[in-house]
């Protein structure tokens, strides 16, 4: 929207079935609009998940990240500044 930037996240958990839905869901409660997702799962069980997000600013990119991580077998999400593997 209007006065909004494009912020990536990662997104490590345990790589479990309607993890993204979950995730999609927190984005639509807090109208966020996602524009690219990327998805890995990875040997050791957990899934390893590249947004980009639309915010309109650090707290509303605080608050989606603290609702993302209160979700389950969540184990870490950051901001990732465009840095991708």
């Amino acid at each position: 929207g209007e006065g909004s930037y494009g912020v990536p996240i990662r997104i490590v958990s345990m790589d479990r079935r309607g993890l993204v839905a979950d995730i999609t869901t927190v984005f639509a409660e807090t109208k966020t609009n996602m524009t690219a997702i990327k998805t890995r799962s990875l040997t050791n069980g957990t899934a390893e998940l590249d947004i980009t997000i639309e915010v309109a600013g650090t707290d509303a990119l605080n608050h989606v990240m603290t609702r993302i991580g209160n979700l389950g077998d969540i184990l870490s999400i950051l901001r990732t500044f465009g840095r991708t593997r």
